[in-house]
């Protein structure tokens, strides 16, 4: 902890992700943060580590994209405080939020917050919930390789969340949150962002483990780091292929022109402004990104799959964790 309130300024200045890497314990490298696991238990530490958590304005607990270690226990923040697990703020509300039929909904799944439904691809606000939603189409995402990655495409497009699907080209949306007070869309926030693989009804949902790695333990999840305020979905293989060598960020995604990645997510002739469907430069067959704004900002986001009664996969989605139940 000193280490982390040294290269901070004591919390005021942030932290990359690079910097973390650089932490060394007794002389040797030590791994503060998975780059895919919400939540680590390093062997060496009494308490489970995490690193990001996620703020919503006005609130007193952080929203966090994590999940307790086990029932009842603490999130050890680098800040050195305590987070409480899930189980201390109360049962699955699921008598709260109906399934609904011809959607892909489900109330939560294992390791999310305990208070929070899980809706993606729901129109309206579901009976017990605090958030009306809107779904947008963001046109159709190509994944000719059958490699689906989740990403924050600005940091690590081609080297985060692979899970494999079958190829093909899959529409993808975004369900928007109205989270204002008034609930009259003067606030609004991205709640989810899904590739959409067969329409269905969903009756389970799950966190999903990436390609090549093992199941995480329980009460922990796989998901997406954000440090730019984006996450995307794109064709893995496909990045290697179409994106240019040399430096990205000045090539592609703010070149100063309207075309560019940082004007097409401005813009509100493109899609609706905060997201973007682009393609890739060196693409040859239309392979491209798509991408929207990260709900409340930067943190650890879960990759969940909903499922239909047969155990088919319908839609993968990249959950921003904005969702509530009503307050009392």
């Amino acid at each position: 902890m000193e280490w982390l309130a040294a290269r901070t300024n004591d919390g005021r200045d942030p932290l990359t992700t690079e910097e973390l890497k650089e932490f060394t314990f007794d002389g040797e490298r030590f791994l503060l943060m998975d780059p895919q696991r919400g939540i680590r238990k390093p062997a060496v530490l009494a308490s489970a580590l995490a690193i990001r958590t996620v703020y919503g304005p006005g609130r007193a607990r952080p929203r966090a994209a994590l999940s307790a270690a086990s029932s009842g226990a603490a999130v050890r923040t680098c800040s050195g405080s305590t987070v409480p697990s899930p189980a201390a703020y109360g049962a699955r509300p699921t008598a709260h939020v109906p399934r609904l039929e011809g959607v892909v909904t489900v109330p939560s799944y294992p390791g999310r917050m305990e208070t929070s439904p899980f809706l993606p691809l729901t129109e309206g606000r579901v009976a017990g919930t605090r958030w009306s939603h809107r779904v947008h189409d963001l046109g159709v995402l190509r994944v000719p390789s059958g490699r689906l990655e989740a990403s924050d495409p600005f940091v690590n497009l081609g080297e985060s969340f692979v899970v494999r699907i079958t190829p093909g080209d899959y529409p993808v949306r975004v369900t928007v949150a109205d989270v204002s007070d008034g609930q009259n869309g003067t606030h609004l926030r991205e709640a989810y962002l899904s590739v959409v693989l067969r329409e269905g009804t969903a009756v389970r949902a799950e966190a999903l483990t990436p390609e090549g790695r093992e199941t995480a333990p329980e009460g922990e999840f796989y998901g997406v780091g954000v440090d730019a305020g984006t996450v995307g979905f794109a064709d893995a293989h496909a990045v290697s292929r179409c994106m240019p060598t040399g430096d990205w960020y000045n090539q592609v995604f703010d070149t100063g022109r309207a075309d560019s990645w940082f004007g097409l997510m401005d813009s509100d002739q493109h899609l609706i402004p905060g997201c973007a469907n682009v393609v890739m430069p060196a693409a040859t067959a239309g392979e491209n990104v798509v991408l929207c704004h990260s709900g409340w900002g930067d943190g650890f986001y879960p990759v969940v799959g909903t499922f239909d009664a047969e155990s088919r996969l319908l839609a993968v989605h990249i959950d921003l964790q904005v969702d509530e139940v009503s307050e009392p």
